[in-house]
């Protein structure tokens, strides 16, 4: 069958059929890479509210624990005032005391966990921005070896064709004409 097709149009076809193919995987490659960028957009916005959230939810927990240690405090004045002066080693008082402290260093230690998972929000939101950088610049890269790799099939398709009709040229078989 391929005998009543001359070669120079097999070839041809060949050569069409290899860049076609190179302009498909580029398109591909180019709507993966879209695809890519719009899951890493949504991957940072969701880092972002994470990262607000953590933080609103530690600053609101911490505001909680020092509304606690207010009211602790105007217990314990409420206390010293009913009782007169506090005397040294009154255990009441500095149970107290020593409760509003923890009470504060509970809050302390809110905010700052609050804060390390604001970072840690924050740093995946920056992983995510420059995983797009790093798609922008090596997008065109991948493109240009994709049409390239297209071509040099292209033309050792064309390189081989050529061979063959000088390889049959003088034998009585003209393969630019079917025969």
């Amino acid at each position: 069958m391929l005998a009543a097709i001359p070669a120079g149009a097999v070839a041809s076809a060949a050569i069409a059929t290899t860049i076609a193919g190179a302009g498909a995987s580029m398109a591909m490659m180019a709507q993966q890479a879209d695809n890519q960028k719009k899951l890493n957009d949504y991957n940072r916005q969701v880092s972002e509210n994470n990262a607000l959230r953590a933080q609103q939810e530690a600053q609101a927990s911490s505001q909680d624990q020092r509304r606690k240690n207010s009211r602790l405090l105007s217990k314990m004045q409420a206390i010293r005032g009913a009782r007169g002066n506090i005397m040294a080693g009154d255990t009441t008082f500095e149970d107290v005391v020593n409760l509003a402290g923890e009470l504060e260093l509970e809050a302390l230690s809110i905010d700052r966990l609050g804060k390390l998972h604001f970072d840690q929000y924050q740093s995946e939101a920056r992983v995510y921005e420059q995983r797009n950088k790093a798609l922008n610049s090596t997008l065109p890269l991948a493109l240009g070896a994709t049409a390239l790799s297209g071509v040099s099939r292209s033309l050792t398709i064309a390189s081989e064709a050529e061979a063959l009709r000088l390889s049959t040229e003088g034998t009585g078989h003209d393969l630019g004409k079917g025969g």
